[in-house]
């Protein structure tokens, strides 16, 4: 996560008013008419990551750009991606590995499709490396 999350909700603030096409001007003056009171320099302060953002402006922005307040708070849980998984040197855990497996039978099922096709030979798939591993 961001060490600043206002960074974030900031980000998500522009990309919605950027997206909605509207300017920061006319972003404070629709939040007046939800009891928001800010100006336009406010705003940049908020977009830029240099101001916190209450709860109640939150649910205001939620309401205009007609989204879920949970847009403004980053995903706590750490993408999985396999140069991740392995650069972790350390056993995988079940769920890992069963990925891993179901990834490796995909591709050595289209390696095995692809040499039939044009070698006419038989592929015989090995076992993966990852099988050797102690498990978390």
């Amino acid at each position: 996560m961001t060490p600043n999350p206002f960074v974030y909700m900031g980000s998500q603030i522009r990309m919605l008013r950027e997206n909605a096409n509207l300017s920061q001007s006319e972003l404070a003056d629709l939040l007046k008419e939800h009891g928001i009171h800010l100006k336009r320099e406010t705003i940049s302060k908020m977009e830029n990551g240099n101001r916190s953002i209450s709860v109640a402006e939150l649910r205001a922005l939620a309401s205009i750009f007609h989204v879920s307040v949970d847009i403004f708070f980053e995903d706590a849980e750490e993408e999985k991606s396999l140069v991740t998984l392995f650069r972790k040197k350390k056993p995988l855990s079940i769920e890992e590995e069963a990925f891993l497996d179901s990834i490796y039978a995909m591709v050595s099922s289209l390696i095995g499709q692809e040499k039939l096709y044009k070698e006419r030979k038989q592929f015989v798939p090995m076992e993966p490396f990852w099988k050797g591993m102690e498990r978390k």
